[in-house]
């Protein structure tokens, strides 16, 4: 299974944020990426070297190799869990090597949000009906629930509040 990103990256102008990345995902997001010039798709070719450069949010900077298709048309990175192990904006580049001359594309951005439990001090709840202590509990289902289970979910409910989402806290979000 693939993430499948089919991306154009002008060559002259800078090229936009793209999101979807997750943090640690390991060789399940690949990059197919168009050279262009405007609208027009460019032909690779007489090229001795191709990779794509990526500064992390850390300021460390990745080399990655691009393979050229068949047609010369389209370019395949695969990412992979060094290159989206931190969450933020990685600013990337493509650059293209020959004896000549050394042509580097418009800068382009990848967000990489940070993956759900991938902190390693994640609590997992296996019931969200009756939480215990270390935060597992073997019960599955209400009808699992003793009277004393019961009871205890009553107190606890009690002694929660339920504060109000306003349209404040949603556009935060975004």
């Amino acid at each position: 299974m693939e993430k499948a990103y089919k991306i154009k990256v002008d060559m002259k102008n800078n090229n936009g944020l793209y999101t979807g990345f997750v943090q640690y995902d390991n060789k399940t997001n690949i990059l197919y990426i168009n050279l262009t010039e405007g609208i027009r798709i460019l032909e690779i070719k007489d090229y001795e070297e191709i990779y794509c450069l990526m500064l992390r949010p850390d300021m460390k900077t990745l080399k990655l190799d691009c393979q050229v298709s068949e047609d010369n048309k389209q370019l395949k990175i695969v990412l992979t869990d060094g290159t989206l192990c931190q969450p933020g904006i990685l600013q990337c580049e493509i650059k293209i090597i020959n004896k000549d001359y050394v042509l580097t594309s418009g800068e382009f951005y990848l967000q990489v949000r940070k993956g759900i439990g991938t902190s390693g001090k994640d609590t997992f709840i296996s019931n969200p009906f009756m939480i215990s202590k270390d935060g597992y509990t073997p019960k599955v289902g209400i009808d699992f629930f003793t009277e004393a289970d019961k009871q205890e979910m009553l107190e606890k409910i009690g002694k929660m509040s339920v504060a109000r989402i306003t349209e404040e806290d949603i556009a935060k979000m975004f």
